[in-house]
């Protein structure tokens, strides 16, 4: 079965980034990790963990998960402050500054999402694990322009927290990341949100593959069961992501400020 293509468009070398697994210090290895086969346990680890660990997070995920952030623009400024900027900002989707929440950032979010609605609307039954099965390149280009548009809304917008919003609008399609798993992947600089979804959609079938293999059932079946606790796999290979990449540097960082 083929799967999303990667194009083998030139990737802009990066610092890598330190971080610990299995007990001890790595620098990840792009090329490593972009082959790197993720095994079912690994995921459903992962995802366990998160909600073991991110408690708050995963209910104040779930709180914003039900505004149903398609329908963004018709929010009243009001609601886009309280739950929507807010929640971004407890997602330190804007790391390093906090989004401000104040009527102006609100409007912002408010027309872009409004002049880019009719894009959600081809891409807002998508999942991310059947992405080689649609007009790949009509989809990725979508997603490109999607991705630029909201990480240059203003300074305060970037590259991380448009991912964040792609996904909270389209949850099942876009996977969301930050600077660390860009890193860590080596993504294309100049089409981020393309390159990280074919990736992501080759990582995640590679795993279902072998989730058939060892469950010895169907694919369909075996994305069940992938889907802890009913999460869609974009929400799944973002917790995998996070345990594996961000939170490795984290501690990382902690061991040398305080060790």
């Amino acid at each position: 079965m083929e799967f999303c293509p990667n194009d083998g468009t030139r990737l802009l070398q990066k610092p890598q980034v330190l971080h610990i697994a299995q007990n001890r210090i790595q620098r990840p290895d792009p090329s490593f990790e972009r082959r790197r086969t993720i095994t079912p346990s690994e995921l459903l680890s992962s995802s366990k963990w998160f909600d073991d660990n991110l408690r708050q997070f995963q209910q104040d995920y779930g709180a914003a998960e039900k505004l149903n952030w398609y329908n963004l623009s018709d929010f009243s400024l009001d609601l886009v402050k309280r739950d929507v900027l807010g929640f971004l900002n407890k997602w330190n989707a804007s790391w390093p500054l906090p989004i401000e929440l104040n009527d102006d950032m609100a409007d912002f979010l408010r027309q872009v999402h409004g002049e880019t609605r009719y894009i959600f609307s081809d891409l807002h039954n998508l999942v991310i694990e059947d992405l080689h099965l649609y007009d790949t390149d009509r989809i990725l280009e979508q997603a490109d322009q999607l991705f630029y548009r909201f990480a240059n809304i203003n300074a305060t917008f970037g590259e991380m927290l448009a991912s964040r919003i792609l996904h909270m609008i389209v949850p099942a399609f876009f996977v969301p990341f930050d600077n660390t798993i860009v890193v860590a992947y080596d993504l294309n600089k100049y089409r981020y949100e393309s390159d990280f979804l074919c990736l992501m959609n080759q990582k995640i079938n590679q795993t279902i593959n072998l989730a058939v293999k060892k469950w010895n059932c169907t694919r369909d079946e075996a994305i069940q069961q992938l889907k802890y606790r009913g999460k869609t796999l974009a929400k799944i290979m973002d917790e995998y992501n996070y345990v594996e990449y961000t939170k490795m540097r984290k501690h990382f960082l902690r061991e040398v400020r305080y060790g």
